[in-house]
């Protein structure tokens, strides 16, 4: 039985993205992959396996490759099309006839469901609509560059490049409808920054020369019989994902096989995420079931097979992929667009938690938010073309390490298109409902955490950067106020410390969201000193929760410490006075402090909780203080006065 892990640490916010499939660093895919390659997809066929159960098959012309450990580059993964009957394998790729690639995959007869090594790990290659130079995009994001490890794209889309230059798709996506608000002072939330107009793609022949430069692959043609090359073959315009779309519908009620009821928690956690979805459109029930699954004609939570279940149900090439976290195996039915089975499975490899902290460590999987996701995918949203970036916050975007995920509610987007999908089946109902998140999406870039500062004093001032605050309501709501505080125990309560001032939408759209906004608050003037979980809670006319309270309120990945305040002005390092002039030394806490005509005084250090932690006397000029990872104030006493330094040991 799969182990839920539940802990209260806080770790570091370090964050690392992954998805379904995960993305590693550029030096472990090449490590790691078989076939390291540029081709043209010849064709796309299908064949079936010893489960009569369809695999795709891409195989190529016009091969460099730059690595091949087993003479074979063809690409094989799960799904198809076989004796009329079409199954969608959830986080597979989709290739293109005639369309060149670059891909860093696993050879096929792992056997693999998808044996990409990643998301970013398979490139669409156009041509410069008036040079001869090529260029790599992902989900319509073009390269520029390798940096820490990592291939990085450009933050906006690209419909085309044209003589070295992007064309930027300036386009929205209609249900994306930012608003942003203002305090009762005055004070304005404002819009983060979250791309640059200046960014340049990298020609895929520059690319190229840092692969072998920096990682030694060097790409060489490969002898192949197909080399016709056609008129259009990687041309720009070409259709590229990362645009969230309904794939297909279920008849309602979709009905899900559930785990035994004995299978704590995962029983319970299932209703959960079913119930997200059921409280924006009445979709989903469940039936006794024993957790297996199977291409059986009924829709199931098939549990954590492990790759030989999965292949005993249905057959090699239906194995695990590297880094998969869930999948959802669906089958049509005979109505255009219908899905008549969608079976969803967690992989046993990961270790699933209840407790948001412990996705903020990178230690466990919310399995709420990942089973949201995959429950999407059986309704029928973003069953093709997956790029797990799509500028908006939603259930369909990869899961993320270093951010407070609860799991609970789903996106405005999301409320939406489930809307949009089934509003001819079923009433719509009137449904309340208001978020908040300590995260935000960057369109080519996924999910990132907010931020404040590390530490300040009670009674300053701070901005909260990236905070999203949605309605999924189906209605608008007047007064919708986001408000701040201060956690001993991450936990909302009357011990909490209330930041001011709380920001105000005098109406919220239904629908609607206000993303990557910076909010200005100020810390109490009574706070004691000590480490705090920054919190944000949201209520419509002005102080009423709603009734699904689950994503009413979100924490900071990253404590605040709130510093003791001695009765002087704290200035900071490197500052230079008359008489005292304090510098920050190349290592870690170790500071120089100087003094010009001083022949007595005292060093006073505290720590970050305003405590004393020693006095030095002052009788040489110069010392040296080796500080150790906690924050301190370094208090200076002399004959001329007193002055305090923050001494931060980054």
């Amino acid at each position: 039985m799969k182990k839920l892990y539940i802990t209260l640490l806080l770790a570091s916010s370090s964050f690392v993205s992954y998805c379904q499939s995960y993305d590693p660093y550029l030096s472990q895919m090449c490590d790691d992959a078989d076939n390291i390659f540029i081709g043209t997809v010849k064709e796309v066929t299908y064949r079936a396996n010893e489960k009569n159960m369809p695999l795709s098959v891409v195989s190529f012309r016009n091969i460099e490759a730059a690595q091949n450990k087993n003479g074979t580059l063809d690409l094989q993964y799960a799904g198809g099309v076989l004796n009329n009957k079409t199954i969608r394998v959830t986080h597979t790729p989709s290739l293109e006839p005639n369309v060149r690639y670059l891909v860093f995959a696993h050879d096929k007869n792992r056997g693999e469901m998808n044996p990409l090594l990643g998301h970013k790990a398979m490139y669409c290659i156009v041509k410069d609509a008036n040079t001869a130079n090529e260029y790599l995009l992902l989900d319509g994001h073009f390269v520029t560059g390798i940096d820490g490890d990592r291939i990085q794209l450009s933050t906006r889309k690209a419909l085309s490049i044209v003589n070295g230059k992007a064309i930027i798709d300036e386009s929205h996506n209609p249900h994306e409808f930012m608003q942003y608000a203002k305090a009762t002072d005055g004070r304005e939330a404002k819009p983060l920054v979250t791309y640059t107009k200046d960014e340049e793609p990298l020609t895929l022949d520059k690319f190229k020369t840092l692969l072998a430069s920096q990682y030694s692959l060097t790409f060489k043609a490969q002898p192949s019989t197909f080399t016709s090359v056609p008129a259009n073959e990687g041309m720009p315009g070409q259709k590229t994902t990362g645009t969230l779309s309904v794939n297909g519908f279920h008849y309602l009620p979709i009905v899900m096989r559930q785990v035994p009821t004995s299978s704590t928690p995962w029983y319970s956690l299932n209703a959960a995420s079913m119930t997200n979805w059921n409280n924006i459109v009445n979709i989903y029930q469940s039936t006794a079931g024993n957790g297996t699954g199977g291409d059986d004609g009924l829709n199931e939570f098939g549990g954590f097979p492990t790759s030989a279940d999965l292949q005993n149900m249905y057959g090699s090439g239906y194995a695990w992929s590297a880094g998969a976290i869930a999948v959802t195996i669906s089958t049509p039915g005979s109505s255009a667009g219908e899905i008549s089975e969608s079976d969803v499975y967690a992989n046993p490899a990961y270790t699933y938690t209840d407790n948001p902290w412990d996705q903020v460590k990178g230690t466990a999987v919310v399995f709420k938010a990942a089973i949201s996701h995959e429950l999407g995918h059986v309704w029928g949203f973003q069953m093709a073309n997956e790029s797990y970036d799509y500028g908006v916050p939603t259930v369909m975007q990869g899961l993320s390490y270093g951010i407070y995920e609860n799991g609970i509610g789903v996106h405005a987007i999301d409320a939406a298109y489930v809307r949009l999908d089934y509003n001819n089946q079923t009433t719509i109902p009137n449904t309340v409902d208001v978020g908040v998140e300590s995260y935000y999406a960057v369109d080519g870039t996924g999910l990132k955490p907010a931020t404040t500062v590390t530490a300040a004093k009670a009674g300053d001032s701070i901005s909260i950067s990236g905070i999203t605050v949605e309605n999924m309501s189906n209605s608008d709501l007047s007064n919708v106020v986001v408000r701040f505080f201060l956690s001993k125990d991450s936990l909302y309560d009357a011990g909490d410390y209330a930041m001011s001032p709380g920001f105000v939408w005098p109406t919220f759209v239904k629908e609607g969201m206000s993303a990557s906004a910076s909010y200005e608050v100020t810390i109490p003037g009574s706070t004691p000193a000590g480490q705090y979980y920054v919190g944000a809670m949201v209520t419509y006319n002005t102080s009423t929760s709603d009734p699904l309270t689950g994503n009413n309120v979100a924490f900071l990945p990253s404590k605040l410490r709130v510093l003791s305040n001695p009765n002087t002005d704290v200035v900071n390092v490197n500052s230079v006075f008359a008489d005292i002039a304090i510098s920050k030394l190349p290592s870690k806490g170790s500071y120089k402090m100087i003094l010009n005509g001083i022949t007595a005084g005292k060093a006073n250090l505290y720590n970050s909780a305003g405590q004393l932690v020693s006095t030095q006397e002052l009788s040489e000029t110069t010392i040296t203080l080796s500080a150790s990872d906690d924050l301190y104030l370094l208090e200076v006493v002399t004959p001329n006065g007193k002055k305090t330094f923050k001494l931060i040991n980054y």
